[in-house]
């Protein structure tokens, strides 16, 4: 079973489009994050079946870029609140069960919190690595990143990565990048593989399946 604090961990920069399945029907909705060992889900359509039980059981789906966390849960807790802009909306708290991670990737990619650097033309920017692969690195940070190509420097990883932006965006509180990875050489591919295969036996601790 995956722990709940590191799973929030994983998803704690943004609010991630998700899908529940409850008895008799298909809710979309937004995971916004965890509150204290459970996982705390967001609808605009509040009116759900009177029958919706707490303890029901529930599988969740949360969408992340080229990948989906999936588990199952139970329902502990629901409520109507009232939303500024939204106006009357559902939160549903879950209590999870098994999760695991199935991506469509030629590499797998492994989602983690990592210090790091991004420089380009003399400058250089703190950033925080959210997910790797052979093939590219995800970042997040404050400020935007105007450089199309540059080097990252990940905690842990002595050699610098060669990348050049494939994405950007931001939702105003973090500006997030996907950027392909250049390896240099066989040596620095042999690096990387041995660091995802540390977070991969790091993950399979957590009990997280690819």
């Amino acid at each position: 079973m995956i722990l709940i604090q590191n799973l929030s961990k994983l998803l704690k920069l943004s609010c991630w489009k998700s899908m529940l399945e409850l008895p008799g029907r298909s809710l979309f909705c937004v995971f916004l994050g965890t509150y204290k060992d459970l996982l705390l889900f967001e609808s605009r359509v509040f009116q759900i079946s009177a029958d919706l039980r707490n303890d029901s059981e529930i599988v969740y789906q949360i969408f992340l870029p080229l990948g989906i966390i999936k588990g199952e849960g139970r329902l502990k807790e629901q409520m109507v609140k009232d939303d500024p802009v939204y106006g009357k909306v559902k939160r549903l708290l879950v209590s999870p069960g098994q999760t695991m991670v199935s991506q469509k990737r030629n590499y797998k990619r492994y989602f983690l919190i990592e210090k790091g650097t991004f420089e380009s033309r003399g400058e250089s920017r703190q950033v925080i690595v959210k997910d790797v692969s052979m093939a590219g690195i995800g970042v997040s940070c404050q400020n935007r990143l105007l450089a199309e190509e540059g080097t990252i420097r990940i905690f842990g990883i002595q050699r610098p990565f060669h990348v050049k932006k494939a994405y950007e965006f931001t939702n105003y509180n973090f500006f997030e990048y996907g950027f392909l990875l250049r390896l240099a050489d066989e040596e620095q591919k042999n690096e990387l593989k041995k660091k995802l295969l540390v977070f991969h036996q790091k993950l399979a601790k957590l009990g997280v399946s690819h």
